[in-house]
């Protein structure tokens, strides 16, 4: 067999073991020294970076296969250049994403088919509210399937490198036509222990992150933590995101001290279903709760109406934003 024909062979193999997860083979085809570079030579990983990103691949792919082409073997000496052409498909799967978004459209259908059943007997505002209800659970349904399980396929040419490493060829070194990732922002002005601004969005292959994670006075990124924080998942004093945590947030899930989102939870909470102390919403549950379909100590709502709650919300709401209920 010519050192070709072997290095097609053994390519193949690696292939083989990606598909089936098998580290412990995987290992027995690359060398420790491994790198994989972007298009300008940027180095994007190492040997433990990628197998980091090889086992959270493992834990999130769905059907997932990889297909390779050999088209063109190089050898010279104990090195060896191949061009290679990779075809991965597969569906990605975020457990977390998937199951919350799916409890929440859940409950927004619970609520529409709640509102349903009275609403024969309550003014017309409820089918309003059956509406908004049946659009959040929709809107919940589409969100859980685009963020929780999405369809992966790409093909791309990637120049490796092998070398005759103790009578094995093993693969070194590979250069992708990618980009080097994702924004890697941070101020260099410190305060309180944190950076001005840190924005962190997308991957960073050099530090085996799949998803960018802020940091700072003001965080920017796909999980962001800090006074001010944007992103997918937001966390500080002002939150603002998909889910956001803080003293006051704002997200399609918001959960705070004062709280608005699609879905709002915390001592004050504004939305399409809000819970909390005071709750003011499409769906509403609280000690003090106003909406088309309220639950609570004191309610107003299209089939009750609270003094004691009619008293609280006018005080609080101007009379310009004040719904028909009140």
């Amino acid at each position: 067999m010519t050192h070709e024909e072997h290095l097609k062979e053994r390519r193949q193999a690696l292939n083989a073991a990606i598909n089936k997860w098998d580290l412990e083979s995987i290992t027995s085809f690359v060398h420790p020294s491994f790198v994989c570079k972007a298009r300008d030579g940027s180095a994007l990983s190492d040997y433990q970076t990628m197998m980091k990103s090889i086992e959270q691949m493992r834990s999130m792919a769905r059907d997932f296969h990889s297909q390779v082409e050999v088209e063109a073997v190089d050898v010279s000496g104990d090195s060896a250049k191949l061009v290679v052409r990779r075809t991965e498909r597969g569906r990605m799967y975020n457990p977390g994403h998937l199951w919350g978004f799916l409890a929440m459209a859940a409950m927004f259908a619970a609520l529409a088919v709640n509102a349903a059943f009275r609403a024969e007997q309550a003014p017309f505002q409820f089918w309003y509210t059956i509406v908004g209800y049946a659009v959040g659970s929709v809107v919940f349904i589409w969100l859980a399937f685009r963020g929780g399980l999405r369809s992966m396929h790409q093909t791309q040419r990637v120049q490796e490198t092998w070398r005759m490493i103790d009578g094995r060829w093993l693969l070194v070194e590979e250069q992708t036509n990618q980009s080097a990732g994702g924004v890697r922002k941070r101020s260099a002005k410190i305060i309180c222990g944190l950076p001005l601004y840190d924005i962190a969005i997308g991957p960073d292959p050099q530090k085996g992150e799949v998803r960018g994670r802020a940091h700072g006075i003001i965080a920017i990124g796909d999980f962001a933590t800090g006074w001010l924080a944007l992103g997918g998942v937001a966390r500080g004093i002002i939150a603002i995101g998909g889910v956001a945590f803080g003293v006051i947030s704002f997200g399609g899930v918001g959960i705070g001290l004062l709280a608005l989102g699609g879905l709002a939870i915390g001592g004050v909470a504004i939305g399409g279903g809000a819970i909390g102390v005071v709750a003011f919403g499409g769906g509403a549950v609280g000690y003090y709760a106003c909406g088309g379909g309220a639950w609570g100590k004191y309610v107003v709502s299209a089939a009750e109406r609270s003094p004691e709650a009619v008293e609280f919300f006018r005080a609080w709401i101007p009379k310009a934003w004040r719904p028909g209920i009140l």
